[in-house]
């Protein structure tokens, strides 16, 4: 075979490979990205769906992962509709049931000390300033900003759609004691399609 053909050859090869497995999907053809063991952050083209954290993922049917939760090395409460994981009474992870599978798993600060890599920086609290260059650096431009307020709490979210994370900060105000500042981040499904930045109020915002 020419040199010619042999080229055609392998890009035909690799347009078939792309069609059948779309192009985003061959970002990581391989398998999940466990978060404990690899920093998803360095990598390009992950969305929430690629990740697992000890080994949990979105779309997971609920009795897998009520199996794998049982293994965890936490201790788990059970609420209705999710789980919630904690090491040494400290909360590290809720994980959302929805229609037979796992919906939502939201990640609290002491989950940074099992991440690898940068990722630990998603729960340093300036990560929720609204001009976070750190923040940026590590998620890129947020898609949506969103604020809900009551009497106590008030909270940022900052979203990236089709990364299907939402990053929270949440601010509590009680009497005269100092604010208590926390950070979280939720993996939810992506959206297909970027969207424009915008700045909403919740409904209990003044």
């Amino acid at each position: 075979m020419s040199p010619r053909r042999r080229t055609i050859t392998r890009y035909f090869l690799v347009f078939c490979c792309l069609a059948a497995a779309g192009i985003e999907g061959c970002t990581h053809p391989d398998s999940t990205i466990e978060v404990t063991e690899r920093d998803f952050i360095s990598l390009s083209g992950w969305r929430s769906t690629d990740l697992s954290f000890f080994g949990i993922r979105l779309g997971e049917d609920a009795a897998q992962a009520r199996r794998r939760i049982s293994e965890l090395p936490f201790k788990s409460k059970s609420t209705p509709g999710a789980f919630n994981l904690f090491d040494q009474d400290l909360e590290v992870a809720t994980i959302v049931l929805g229609a037979g599978q796992v919906s939502q798993i939201r990640l609290f600060p002491r989950a940074s000390v099992y991440l690898a890599g940068q990722s630990r920086e998603l729960f340093l609290q300036e990560i929720g300033d609204a001009d976070s260059s750190l923040r940026r650096r590590l998620l890129g431009r947020e898609d949506d900003v969103i604020v809900e307020q009551n009497s106590t709490v008030t909270s940022v979210f900052f979203v990236y759609g089709p990364e299907g994370v939402e990053v929270e900060r949440s601010t509590m105000r009680i009497g005269w004691t100092s604010p208590v500042v926390m950070v979280s981040v939720k993996l939810v499904a992506p959206e297909k399609a970027r969207a424009i930045i915008r700045a909403h109020a919740g409904a209990g915002s003044s």
